[in-house]
């Protein structure tokens, strides 16, 4: 699925609207679905595309003028992990409206052991730090980035081969982990180059005391897709992995 997804966002292609029911698998060959929010825009104006379970706050929270859909494809693609390995999602809205995001947002480490039986340290710091974390938020100078679809891919391919062989112990093994077998350990992705990850708007330092807590806001709900102006190949021949 990363894979897949790193290799529309390496054509410039973002989906915008990342879920487990988009994914459609034939033995090993994954394809991606439902690309009528997709865009080619670096920076999207639209807000509130996808389904909010599996949204990125900046996109459900129109904080800055755009934001950058491939970030928010990441985003997206950790909800997905959660929920094929736990069967649930960690909250409905990515919005302080919605009092499990709140709580992620006081916590985000603890939050996610809590709510995940047998969830590590190193995957709860992965995710807070590096897939659910803060886009507008500056460090040293740099606005804070994601990993790329890609080294999620890899990552989770590691994880996932720990898990089947064990390595994890039962304690740290959620409710999948028993149905990781050959076919997983198996898999390799193939080498993948990260893509340079922009934030448009202002870049200055914010405030130490600036939290994730007070940078949500209630979105104006908009809606758009240039589906129609992809070009025909790429509608009709969309990246597999192998």
């Amino acid at each position: 699925m990363c894979a897949a997804v790193q290799a529309c966002h390496e054509r410039g292609i973002s989906h915008r609207d990342i879920k487990p029911e988009n994914f459609i698998r034939k033995g090993v060959v994954v394809k991606i679905t439902d690309w009528g929010l997709g865009t080619m825009d670096a920076e999207c104006e639209d807000f509130d595309c996808g389904s909010k379970p599996y949204m990125a706050y900046e996109c459900r929270n129109n904080l800055k003028p755009t934001y950058d859909p491939r970030q928010a494809d990441v985003w997206s693609l950790g909800l997905v992990f959660l929920n094929l390995l736990y069967h649930r999602n960690p909250w409905a809205d990515p919005s302080l409206d919605d009092p499990d995001f709140a709580e992620y947002v006081e916590d985000p480490v603890g939050f996610l052991q809590n709510r995940f039986e047998g969830m590590s340290d190193e995957v709860a710091h992965f995710l807070a730090d590096r897939v659910f974390c803060d886009v507008l938020e500056v460090v040293d100078g740099q606005p804070k980035r994601r990993v790329s679809a890609g080294e999620f891919g890899r990552w989770a391919s590691r994880l996932v081969m720990m898990m089947g062989e064990g390595q994890l112990g039962a304690q740290h093994r959620p409710p999948l982990a028993h149905q990781a077998d050959s076919a997983y350990s198996a898999f390799e992705f193939s080498p993948v180059a990260t893509m340079p990850l922009s934030i448009g708007g202002n870049t200055s330092p914010v405030p130490q005391t600036a939290s994730l807590l007070s940078q949500f806001a209630p979105s104006t709900v908009k809606q758009s897709s240039i589906f129609d102006d992809l070009p025909s190949d790429l509608r009709h021949d969309l990246p597999t992995v192998p």
